[in-house]
């Protein structure tokens, strides 16, 4: 579990066992004390519904639309797709900056943009579930289950992978070299 920097716990969970120290409310995440400083590096993920905060942005997902808020709590990028994670529209009024870098995209997964733009070792353009970097499969309580990859690594050639729609993962996905 995550620490403030004053080494107390932040339980993230509302089933988690002991205090819940912020809640998601709204567009925002609402903290019981002030902190100076705090690095989560988690994602929240109950109902399909997921939540990022890298340490600088906050980051939604809500069925099928994905936002992005600034400091102020503002939407400045949102984010469409169509039923299978392709991407219909960037809106916002940082859509064609962060909206364009932010590597967060459909239903948790991160992209590897310059290998999409590239389109390096023939994948095909359209492939989504080919492009995901690194990603975690969670449990409805939201507690991590399978790495999946690994976040400073990425996955750099084709692997073969199993994508089932009607679940918010990639159960399965090698890599060719292990």
């Amino acid at each position: 579990l995550p620490l403030s920097i004053d080494g107390t716990l932040i339980a993230f969970n509302p089933n988690a066992i002991g205090f819940v120290n912020w809640q998601y409310v709204a567009d925002r995440i609402v903290a019981k004390k002030a902190y100076k400083s705090i690095t989560i590096s988690l994602l929240y993920s109950y109902n399909v519904n997921e939540v990022y905060f890298d340490g600088i942005q906050l980051f939604k997902e809500e069925f099928g639309h994905s936002y992005v808020y600034d400091s102020s709590g503002t939407q400045v990028v949102a984010y469409t797709y169509d039923a299978w994670g392709n991407p219909l529209s960037t809106t916002g009024s940082m859509a064609g900056t962060l909206g364009k870098l932010n590597p967060f995209r459909y239903r948790g997964y991160v992209y590897d943009i310059q290998l999409a733009k590239s389109n390096k070792k023939g994948i095909p353009m359209d492939d989504a579930e080919t492009l995901v970097k690194w990603a975690q499969e969670y449990n409805l309580p939201g507690n991590p289950r399978i790495d999946l990859g690994h976040p400073g690594r990425g996955v750099i050639s084709q692997a073969p992978h199993a994508h089932i729609g009607s679940v918010n993962h990639i159960p399965i996905f090698k890599v060719p070299r292990g």
